[in-house]
């Protein structure tokens, strides 16, 4: 440590977020991750090995502050086994972790998944490249042991030995190594090729800022490390016969480009992991979810807290038992204020819901027509009375409190459209829906049958402003030869209010609501019609 406490603070703190961020993060890949599904003739898939690189990935790097932490703990000036290992160790996910970035990021851009694409011929020669490079700097690591050992050892080895004008050969190849690497990444970024992913494109064109900005940032990163390197290796390499002493400068200086570095590598992960939760991009999921961006959220809020905690500790050189006790205490607070907001989010659920799981009182709207007379309504016409107004009350109150839809359209299909009556109409401004053409709907029930995908995307301009379709299917019962394919209606929605992509939990709570709105309105109405046939039955009983 460099003996500033506010530094040397910052840095264990730094440190320590970014071990556990990475760490969550590559959990929560490897336990969330989409399995691998059968592709068509003539694509590859690689959803399996994508998702597992990227776990081993981000689990590399977490190790990497590992043992980043621990060289912090230690005085480098003093011999130790325990120094010597973990600077050891921690040049091995330094080394794999350009290379696995950049072969990440080919994955995500769709290197793989096309052979005849620009994008895999543009690369092809610089993954060869990269990849040499990596196995290059692991047999320079291995034969010629080109680290030397910290504290008050001599730096003569026979690694040392390769050296051009005076500076080491890992020294001169690893900048240049991540250098390529990161600028090769950060242009598949930019040019990505196609993606044979439902949705991937629309995904591609969110996640893009986050990822490239998080490329450009490690861009950044490999500059100041080569920097670093060069000016520590001018710093010492007056003689090096003798023993590699670091004074009060050299681990001043040190320690404020570590903290940069260590700072915009943390800058990196959250870019990472906000791509990540708001868009799904590594699990393989077609849409995000709500619960896992408030689940990153918590992540971001308890690795910051444990980690200021922990680094203050650890730098004032506490007792073990104080920082324990102070760990303890801010993971059970952190442990109570997620309980209060998962009771606070399960109460706006309810909340949300409470309009589709009520009684609208149909029934006694129907009973209350019947003793009106059969002229109150003729027979056969479509749904208009109660049951529509309460079904649209609902439709609203999913389009608006829900989804913060735009606008969306709900139409009935198959047996269930003779009774359900015409489409229901939602838009934001409070205005009445456009009518929707009667091609189009088919036009894209047509579509929804053929396809197996839960949500589709729509041209708003030839969709009337709705941007996806989601085909409602029912139960499997519905499914026949009878059900139009079983498919029981669609939901057409358009842009969310805020500009953001609909999440997993409100396209399954959509899909259900939509369903129950088609039910009641069929079943209204087909209760309707029972009650007139059986006055008709009554009356001519009668006569």
């Amino acid at each position: 440590m460099s003996g500033i406490f506010l530094l040397d603070w910052a840095t264990q703190a730094v440190s320590l977020f970014n071990a556990s961020l990475l760490l969550w993060l590559g959990l929560t890949i490897a336990l969330n991750a989409e399995r691998a599904q059968p592709r068509p003739a003539g694509q590859r898939g690689s959803a399996g090995w994508g998702t597992a690189l990227m776990t081993a990935s981000l689990l590399a790097g977490s190790l990497f502050f590992v043992s980043h932490s621990a060289l912090l703990s230690f005085d480098l000036n003093t011999v130790s086994r325990g120094l010597n290992f973990w600077w050891h160790t921690g040049w091995w996910p330094v080394i794999a972790l350009p290379l696995a970035w950049y072969v990440l990021v080919l994955w995500y851009s769709g290197y793989w998944d096309d052979r005849g694409t620009a994008l895999h011929r543009r690369h092809r020669l610089g993954l060869l490249l990269t990849s040499a490079a990596a196995l290059a700097l692991v047999a320079l690591v291995l034969f010629a042991n080109p680290l030397p050992s910290l504290g008050s050892a001599s730096r003569n080895g026979p690694g040392l030995a390769l050296a051009i004008g005076g500076v080491p050969l890992l020294v001169l190849a690893y900048p240049l190594y991540i250098l390529i690497g990161m600028g090769l990444a950060l242009d598949a970024l930019l040019r990505p090729g196609p993606t044979g992913r439902m949705l991937g494109d629309q995904a591609r064109q969110r996640a893009q800022p986050w990822l490239a900005t998080a490329s450009a940032v490690l861009l950044l990163v490999s500059v100041l490390v080569a920097a670093t390197m060069f000016w520590v290796v001018r710093r010492l390499g007056a003689d090096p016969s003798q023993p590699l002493v670091i004074d009060a400068v050299l681990a001043a200086t040190i320690a404020w480009a570590d903290l940069a570095i260590a700072g915009l590598i943390g800058l990196a992960s959250v870019m990472l992991g906000q791509a990540l939760v708001a868009y799904e991009v590594f699990t393989g999921k077609s849409l995000p979810r709500r619960g896992l961006l408030r689940f990153w959220r918590n992540a971001l809020a308890l690795a910051a807290g444990y980690s200021l905690v922990a680094g203050w500790g650890l730098t004032l050189h506490l007792r073990p038992i104080y920082i324990v006790l102070a760990s303890t205490g801010l993971l059970s607070g952190f442990y109570a204020l997620f309980s209060w907001r998962s009771y606070a989010e399960r109460e706006r659920y309810i909340n949300q819901l409470r309009p589709f799981v009520a009684s609208q009182r149909l029934y006694d709207h129907l009973l209350q027509q019947a003793q009106a007379g059969p002229g109150t309504r003729p027979e056969g016409g479509p749904a208009g009375g109660p049951e529509t107004a309460a079904a649209s009350v609902s439709f609203r109150a999913l389009c608006r409190d829900v989804l913060d839809a735009r606008m969306a359209i709900l139409a009935a299909r198959g047996p269930s459209a003779a009774l359900a009556g015409p489409p229901l109409l939602y838009a934001a401004d409070g205005q009445p829906g456009s009518p929707v053409p009667a091609a189009l709907i088919e036009a894209i029930a047509a579509r929804a049958e053929r396809s197996p995908e839960a949500v589709l995307p729509l041209d708003p301009a030839q969709a009337g402003g709705a941007q996806w379709a989601v085909p409602l299917r029912g139960s499997g019962e519905r499914r026949g030869p009878g059900a139009a394919g079983g498919l029981l209606g669609l939901l057409l929605l358009g842009e969310k209010t805020g500009g953001g992509l609909y999440t997993q939990e409100e396209i399954d709570i959509a899909r259900a609501a939509g369903e129950r709105l088609i039910d009641t309105l069929a079943s209204a109405e087909l209760a309707r019609r029972l009650v007139v046939l059986q006055r008709q039955r009554l009356a001519e009983s009668q006569v």
